[in-house]
Order: structure tokens, then C-alpha cells, then sequence
């Protein structure tokens, strides 16, 4: 049976598994990059000039998934309480690995922990906390794949009749990124080098929130959109998330030294279509939407 895959009952639902978009290395030719970039996409190619020197998107294999911790938190749980304890993570996110502290576990046992609605146990008898302690062995799980805004809920009980606790737990697993969004956050990366080298040759351009510049959704849906460098915008005065995110993240390492990326989230209209915006991601975790303080109204979604 394919590990990554589940299927219970005839219902299937989907697992972590295959390949998706890396941004690696440097090219000598950035237009030649965006070329390949966007002919994977069927995407046009960003308007203006392309200096050397930018990353490259590339397929990688299902080697390049990462594992991430995935924290929860729950402050002074009843003396002889229940508590559910929940978190979102914000990428697909398969976990393989619990941990509760000994010390945060020898006042709780384990009730429940709950993928979205689907329950991780096979039975409904509670475990104690102790199985999952950081000296544990012999506890790898295979547990379902988080989507993204998948609540992952742990249910505890505080054991202790006499006193309240704080309960604190760790999920680490695998994440990864819907293979369209990655390729999207890839490009709107290879655009952001594009505008960092057009920051350092040109130090006297406006900051994006002092430019004029105003959010402005994609005009026509039905057709592909043009993807706009910072030179294109300060004529036009406008331009998409993707086209402003791409230039604020450019801006933030250039002026500000900071490690920022580009954060994509999509959706799927009425029609099946997917839909996507762009925001701006600290390593904090962090988000800045250029769009929302650019005059962004209404839904953020939108086709490119």
C-alpha cells in the first residue's frame, strides 16, 4: 500500500506525495529564467528589463520536503478539566511525531488528537501523556495530511484534581506547498529578484507605500496577466498582489536587510477554477499584505 495515500471506506482524501517548484541557485541569464519559468505556467513574462544575476525555478523531487514543528499552547487548563487545544497550520503539513514534555505531561492525559474532523486513534480510550515525552521511543506515527486551514486538535484532560496547568505540545512532520502555489510563489520570487537589482542600480526609487502605486485586481480574468517590475508600476500606478508583493519583498532585504519571502494562499471559485493572492512572510511568521494597505477591497482572490 502507497504510505502516502489512505483510502478508507471507498473515500479517499489527499497525502503529501510527488514533487513541487524550488528556487535554487543563481543564473547567468535572468530572462532566460523567466522564460522557462513562464512557459511551465503558461504564464507571460513580467514586463521591462531583466538584469543577470536572479534565481532560477526548478523541479525538485519529493526529497526537497522539509520537516517543520508545529506548536499548541493552552494557558491554566481546569483543575480536573477537558480541554480541546488546537492550531492551523499554514502549509500542508503531515505530521509523523508527537512530543509533550515530561514535565507538561505528568498532569495530562491524551483524549483525542484530530486531523480536521478525523480523529488520529483507533479507539476512544484516553493515553497517557507520557508515551509522547521528548525521551520517548518506538513513537513514530503516520498521521493524516493536514490541508491548509485544517484546525489539528489535541484533546487533553488535566489529571490533577488539586490544581490548574499550562499545556504545551509539539507536532513535527513533513510540510509542503499545493504544487500550483509553489509555482506561483516561485515566479513572484524570480520577479522579486528582478526588482532587487533594479533597487541597487536605481537607489533613489520611491519606498512602495510612499510610490503612489495602488492596488488593482487583475483586469480581465478570462486572459493571462502581465506581471509588472517596479519600473512598469511607478508608470502605470498600479498593479496586482503578486506585482506588489514582489516589490516590497525586494524592498524589505535591500533597504531593510530583512528575511522576508513571498506567501502564497489559494482558493477554488464556483466554477473550479483556482484563485490566488500574495503576501509578505517574515521568519517570525509574519504576514504584510501590500495589497490590503494599498487599497485592496472586497475578496483578496484573484486568476492569473
Amino acid at each position: 500500500m502507497n504510505p502516502f495515500g489512505r483510502r478508507v471506506g471507498g473515500f479517499s482524501y489527499p497525502q503529501i506525495v510527488g514533487g513541487y517548484p524550488q528556487i535554487v541557485g543563481s543564473l547567468a541569464d535572468q530572462q532566460e529564467s523567466l522564460r522557462r519559468a513562464a512557459r511551465s505556467s503558461g504564464m507571460p513574462l513580467p514586463q521591462g528589463s531583466y538584469p543577470m544575476g536572479s534565481p532560477q525555478v526548478q523541479e525538485q523531487a519529493a526529497t526537497t520536503y522539509r520537516e517543520f514543528p508545529m506548536g499548541f499552547f493552552f494557558a491554566a487548563v481546569a483543575k480536573s478539566g477537558a480541554q480541546d487545544v488546537a492550531t492551523r497550520p499554514q502549509v500542508i503539513f503531515r505530521p509523523s511525531r508527537l512530543v509533550i514534555p515530561a514535565a507538561v505531561g505528568a498532569n495530562f492525559s491524551i483524549t483525542d488528537l484530530r486531523i480536521g474532523q478525523r480523529s488520529q486513534f483507533v479507539s476512544a480510550t484516553q493515553l497517557p501523556s507520557a508515551i509522547f515525552s521528548e525521551v520517548a521511543v518506538g513513537v513514530a506515527l503516520t498521521l493524516d495530511t493536514a490541508a491548509v486551514g485544517n484546525d489539528i486538535t489535541l484533546s487533553v484532560v488535566n489529571t490533577d484534581a488539586a490544581a490548574t496547568h499550562d499545556f504545551s505540545a509539539a507536532l513535527i512532520g513533513t510540510c509542503s506547498q499545493p504544487a500550483q502555489n509553489a509555482l506561483v510563489e516561485a515566479l513572484t520570487e524570480a520577479l522579486a529578484g528582478v526588482n532587487e537589482n533594479f533597487l541597487l542600480c536605481s537607489p533613489h526609487t520611491p519606498a512602495l507605500y510612499d510610490s503612489g502605486v495602488v492596488y488593482a485586481p487583475p483586469p480581465n480574468v478570462a486572459r493571462l496577466q502581465p506581471w509588472r517590475d517596479i519600473p512598469r508600476l511607478l508608470q502605470l500606478g498600479k498593479g496586482t498582489c503578486m506585482d506588489l508583493a514582489a516589490w516590497r519583498v525586494a524592498e524589505m532585504r535591500i533597504r531593510h536587510n530583512a528575511g522576508v519571502a513571498p506567501k502564497v494562499t489559494s482558493t477554488t471559485d464556483q466554477r473550479g477554477r483556482t484563485m490566488y493572492h500574495v503576501v509578505v512572510t517574515d521568519r517570525e511568521g509574519r504576514i504584510e499584505d501590500p495589497s490590503a494597505i494599498l487599497g485592496m477591497k472586497g475578496s483578496p482572490w484573484a486568476h492569473f
